[in-house]
C-alpha cells in the first residue's frame, strides 16, 4: 500500500516537472526566434544589434535546456 501511494507521488512529481519542463522548453524557443528575427530584419539597417541578439539567444539557450533537464528529471 505504501509503495502505490509512493509510485503514485512519484509519477505526479514527474508529471509536473514534464509540464514545467515544456514551458521553459516553449519561452526559449520563442526567444531564439526573436532573436532571429532580430538579425534578420535588423540585419541592413547599418546599426549595432548584436548585442541584444547574443542576449536573446544566451537567455534562449539558457530556457531551452533548463526544460530539458526538468523534462528528464534531473
Amino acid at each position: 500500500m505504501t509503495d502505490s501511494v509512493s509510485e503514485a507521488s512519484s509519477k505526479e512529481r514527474l508529471q509536473r516537472l514534464f509540464q514545467r519542463g515544456l514551458k521553459w522548453l516553449g519561452a526559449g524557443i520563442l526567444l531564439m526566434a526573436v532573436s532571429f528575427g532580430v538579425n534578420f530584419f535588423l540585419f541592413e539597417s547599418g546599426g549595432s544589434f548584436q548585442t541584444s541578439m547574443y542576449v536573446l539567444t544566451s537567455i534562449g539557450a539558457i530556457c531551452i535546456l533548463k526544460g530539458l533537464v526538468d523534462m528528464l528529471g534531473f
